[in-house]
């Protein structure tokens, strides 16, 4: 996997809850976080950190630099939680 350049594209946006997956960040600082973007009303895109307490308050994180999806869990656990 590859880390983005967030001028370049950001993670994909649920038009209905106007926020993203949850995704692996990376700031100028070099600072490697979990983050999702969110699309507010009057069409800014801002940035959170994934367990932000409340949408609608000021965005927690500096702007990431790049962003990656996580990765697939291994084999061997993905089979296992599917069968739960």
């Amino acid at each position: 996997m590859q880390w983005i350049d967030v001028n370049e594209s950001l993670p994909l946006i649920n038009e209905k809850t106007r926020d993203s997956e949850n995704v692996l960040v990376v700031d100028e600082d070099g600072k490697v976080g979990n983050a999702f973007v969110m699309r507010r009303c009057n069409g800014d895109i801002e940035w959170y950190h994934e367990d932000h307490p409340c949408r609608s308050d000021p965005p927690w994180i500096d702007p990431p630099t790049h962003w990656m999806p996580f990765p697939k869990p291994p084999k061997e656990v993905y089979a296992t939680a599917e069968m739960d």
